[in-house]
């Protein structure tokens, strides 16, 4: 059960138990035809290995040059150059559950661990550099400026030197009762970093001592239920400079003036998986799986695609003018940026559910799923 079916399971139970009648389950919405206007083939596929669990939130694409770097839960990692071939795999011989990120600034990437490692690897080689013992698990990874920061299950953000892996400071944060599992990585911002909390709270701290510049709440916890008063900033933080958009479960997606954290505006969206941004758009998965596009300039709806509700659809993903999402059979959809307007479908793209996907370029779309498989799609036009 992943993420997304388990606060599904979970709201559903609630609703029961709070109301005392049965609540009608949503039927994830068929399928209907379409007139592609692209076609999207498989360039090719690599196997890392088996993932541990199906929910792997902190598991990431990291792509640098002509090579690809990925994990797979089992403690596999690779690297995997954009022909397909593989140029080195390694096991670390635990459950990894976070990155890779790429250092840059040091020929390295580094991974976490369920048992809260935090691992440095040759970029080169896949050889092990450094490990670091942290408290609990590691949730998401972010490398840049000399330093490696890393969020863990504790609610801490524990900053590692670069090159060997030596503590630096430590930021501690209170967590709630209850959250979504999985953190969304820090987001670097010249010399700061922005990072979103499960209690519906998003700051700026300094990235040489973890100083606050910043804090701006963008949810509060409302209901009777720790499940109903789940706030959590999940979904990646985004930024085109002058911004930060953000967003929460059972919250809404807003946006943060860069400098202050004022909020500029709010659209009341809420969402669990992370956002996409393009062309002056965020693209954004609803809770009930309807796909929108807001302004980045004011938040309003452009457009919003439902024939896809209830289809428990990934992140979106932005491709070139478009936005790729997969659903719960491993059908790959990709939908027009302008208007929403679902263009081309591939199905049996992915096994049992999607890990991360990135575009490496307007015509090329990488993804990894929670099988262990990477693959290299291709749309047989320009995009």
């Amino acid at each position: 059960m992943n993420r997304r079916q388990f606060l599904m399971s979970a709201a559903a139970l609630a609703t029961l138990v709070g109301c005392g009648r049965n609540e009608p389950i949503h039927q994830p919405t068929p399928l209907q035809s379409i007139t592609p206007k692209l076609g999207l083939n498989r360039v090719w596929t690599q196997s890392l290995g088996k993932m541990a669990r199906r929910d792997v939130p902190g598991l990431h694409i990291a792509e640098n040059d002509d090579r690809v770097f990925a994990a797979a839960g089992n403690g596999g990692v690779a690297c995997v150059s954009n022909a397909g071939e593989m140029v080195w795999q390694v096991n670390v011989g635990n459950v990894v559950v976070a990155g890779p990120a790429i250092s840059p600034v040091a020929e390295l990437l580094y991974i976490g661990t369920a048992r809260g490692e935090v691992i440095a690897l040759s970029e080169k080689t896949g050889e092990s550099r450094w490990k670091t013992q942290l408290d609990t698990e590691v949730l998401s990874v972010l490398a840049g400026s000399g330093r490696v920061f890393v969020r863990t299950a504790d609610g801490k953000l524990s900053t590692l030197d670069a090159l060997d892996g030596k503590a630096l400071w430590v930021l501690d944060h209170d967590m709630p009762a209850l959250s979504v599992r999985g953190m969304a990585a820090p987001l670097p911002v010249a010399n700061a970093i922005v990072l979103g909390w499960e209690d519906g709270l998003v700051e700026t701290v300094l990235q040489v001592n973890g100083e606050r510049a910043w804090e701006s709440r963008i949810a509060l916890p409302r209901g009777r239920t720790d499940i109903e008063r789940m706030v959590d900033a999940q979904s990646a933080l985004l930024t085109d400079g002058a911004r930060i958009f953000a967003a929460a479960t059972n919250g809404k997606v807003v946006a943060l003036e860069l400098q202050s954290g004022n909020q500029l505006w709010a659209n009341d969206t809420s969402t669990w998986v992370d956002m996409a941004m393009g062309e002056q758009r965020l693209f954004v998965v609803a809770q009930d799986d309807t796909v929108k596009a807001l302004s980045t300039e004011s938040g309003r709806v452009l457009w919003m695609q439902d024939t896809l509700k209830y289809r428990r659809l990934s992140k979106a993903v932005a491709w070139g003018n478009h936005v790729a999402v997969t659903d719960m059979e491993g059908v790959l959809h990709l939908l027009n940026g302008s208007d929403g307007s679902v263009i081309a479908r591939s199905e049996g793209a992915i096994t049992t559910g999607l890990a991360d996907g990135v575009a490496i370029t307007d015509r090329r779309l990488l993804l990894l799923d929670v099988a262990g498989n990477l693959s290299l799609w291709q749309a047989n036009n320009a995009l």
